[in-house]
């Protein structure tokens, strides 16, 4: 039930190594629910860095065996999926920029899966590519609104738009980014390099 998840729930991500759901909560921790009646719902907090985390959870990402968090603060954190409902503590690695990339400042709204190695991550005025290098995962630009410039979409276009969303379609070779303006109208931007984007 809600009462639950303390804080409320702020995403929540299925992870098919444990056949269960991992659930955010405002509460700086993490919920896990598998779907066997043994198991049931579990409760686990996590450290980054042998401390306690800083900033509040705002989105979840999951691949086959790793679970993706990102904070409020720009924060992008790594841990092992789980295989079973569990309440031990866990322990968050913290993802670098590339060389050449800012670090990240404002809050992480989304993750989305390219494949295994790659994910597409939303801020408020960014996207960003999380990809996995030998052991170690990493991110780099692909846009932000400084950036405008050398988009080819106006700056018009992007006045008072914040990016909500983003996906990325193999078949396709598209990527796709997702905002609302002033108004709660949506607008969607399209690109087939991550560089040069249309609206």
């Amino acid at each position: 039930t809600s009462s639950e998840f303390d804080g409320g729930i702020v995403d929540a991500k299925f992870v098919p190594s444990m056949d269960g759901w991992l659930v955010l909560t405002m509460s700086k921790t993490i919920s896990n629910i598998a779907n066997t009646e043994t198991a049931g719902f579990k409760r686990f907090s996590v450290t980054i860095n042998g401390e306690a985390p800083e900033y509040n959870f705002s989105a979840l990402g999951v691949n086959n065996d790793t679970v993706f968090v990102g904070d409020t603060n720009g924060g992008i954190y790594t841990m092992a999926a789980p295989k079973s409902a569990t309440s031990e503590t866990q322990t968050l690695i913290e993802v670098a920029p590339t060389t050449g990339t800012d670090a990240i400042t404002e809050k992480v709204t989304d993750f989305v899966s390219i494949d295994e190695n790659t994910f597409f991550v939303t801020t408020a005025t960014g996207v960003y590519t999380l990809n996995k290098n030998g052991d170690a995962w990493t991110y780099s630009d692909c846009l932000k609104y400084t950036d405008i410039e050398s988009a080819k979409v106006s700056a018009s276009s992007f006045n008072g738009i914040k990016l909500l969303a983003g996906a990325y379609s193999p078949d396709l070779g598209i990527y796709a980014a997702i905002g609302n303006d002033q108004n709660s109208r949506s607008h969607i931007f399209y690109s087939e390099d991550g560089i040069n984007w249309t609206m």
